[in-house]
């Protein structure tokens, strides 16, 4: 597989366990994907997403190994906060989805997973507006 087999508009979607509120949220994010070098390159789309998202990832068949930096919205629980970790993700046989586990820390200091998976949406972020009303 190549990583042009992986361009386009994804969505991203991830749950995390919050210690300070303990209990478990989902969150999304809209991300265009495309190669750079040999990576995989995962960023979130401009204007369409509160926190920013970038990822970089690498093939070894249908696994993408990787590792992700979030950086938070200034208005939401984590005012700015930035995180990172690593991530690993099945490719589906299509190509329109991927799902694994992402591997971080929280704000305690405390080592952190949770699902994270993508859906392939199209071309172009004119598909965002039709995924946002499913």
């Amino acid at each position: 597989m190549t990583t042009n087999n992986l361009s386009g508009i994804w969505r991203s979607d991830y749950t995390y366990r919050s210690s300070a509120r303990e209990k478990d949220f989902d969150s999304s994010h809209y991300v265009r994907m495309y190669p750079k070098g040999g990576e995989l390159v995962v960023e979130s789309v401009p204007d369409l997403n509160s926190s920013y998202l970038v990822a970089r990832f690498w093939l070894d068949g249908d696994v993408a190994t990787g590792s992700w930096q979030e950086v938070t919205s200034l208005e939401s629980e984590y005012k700015g906060a930035i995180y990172h970790g690593a991530a690993q993700l099945i490719i589906s046989e299509d190509h329109k989805s991927m799902k694994g586990k992402w591997v971080g820390f929280g704000k305690k200091m405390e080592v952190k997973t949770g699902p994270w998976t993508f859906t392939y949406l199209g071309e172009d972020v004119s598909v965002v507006e039709a995924d946002k009303k499913k």
